[in-house]
């Protein structure tokens, strides 16, 4: 039996049995405890409900879009294109009339036979920014990096002659956090993530993730009406 007496306080003292006070003690844990992790894990579903709000309800326009891809309405570019200038030349150039997720992309195109190949990387002011050495393989990785959200023209000189021009521009700043959040979350459903891909201008993203999800024939071909156009 313990007594539990307040000192200065008249009254008779509170006589409480040992294992009453015990309980009292263990509801008492309890409920802190459960105070800890609601509030713990209130925490990480905040945070999770922050991504995927960044991901998918931050732009209603967006979001918008991306359903009437996914609905196989869309065979126009995404506004995220709108300022590549459309130029001649190898369809099976890439980048081509896309934006490209990385600062430092592999540029690619088809093997004509020439002996040497060069590369020319304008800007959008048309002025001159990397050439490539001479190059015997179809394929080169810009050597430096390039500008968040700038727009870019690359020529394909072989054995000293031009023999395509193709353009495009790399992803914004603003955009960079939003596809790398939404590719970690969304990585398993191929469609919805290459919707919002196709949104971004990251046609060859799209056309990946559309290539292994079951059901992506319709978005491919239109996708290939897009980089036909």
């Amino acid at each position: 039996m313990v007594e539990i007496v307040n000192e200065g306080d008249d009254r008779m003292p509170v006589r409480v049995g040992t294992w009453t006070l015990y309980a009292v003690m263990a509801v008492g844990v309890v409920l802190w405890s459960a105070c800890g992790s609601e509030e713990k894990a209130g925490s990480v579903l905040s945070s999770l409900g922050g991504d995927v709000e960044l991901a998918t309800g931050n732009d209603p326009a967006r979001a918008v879009r991306v359903q009437a891809i996914l609905d196989g309405s869309v065979v126009e570019a995404p506004p995220a294109l709108d300022h590549i200038r459309v130029l001649t030349g190898s369809s099976a150039m890439r980048p081509v009339g896309e934006t490209v997720s990385g600062t430092e992309p592999v540029l690619t195109w088809p093997d004509t036979g020439a002996a040497i190949y060069r590369v020319s990387i304008e800007n959008g002011l048309g002025v001159t920014e990397l050439e490539s050495p001479r190059l015997v393989q179809t394929y080169w990785k810009v050597s430096r990096s390039l500008r968040r959200g700038g727009s870019y023209s690359w020529r394909l000189i072989a054995d000293g002659e031009t023999v395509g021009e193709a353009a495009f521009s790399v992803l914004k700043q603003s955009d960079v956090r939003f596809w790398s959040v939404t590719a970690q979350y969304y990585g398993d459903r191929p469609l919805l993530l290459g919707a919002i891909a196709q949104d971004l201008g990251l046609l060859s993203e799209a056309q990946l993730l559309y290539e292994r999800a079951e059901g992506g024939e319709v978005l491919l071909r239109n996708l290939a009406t897009i980089r036909a156009r």
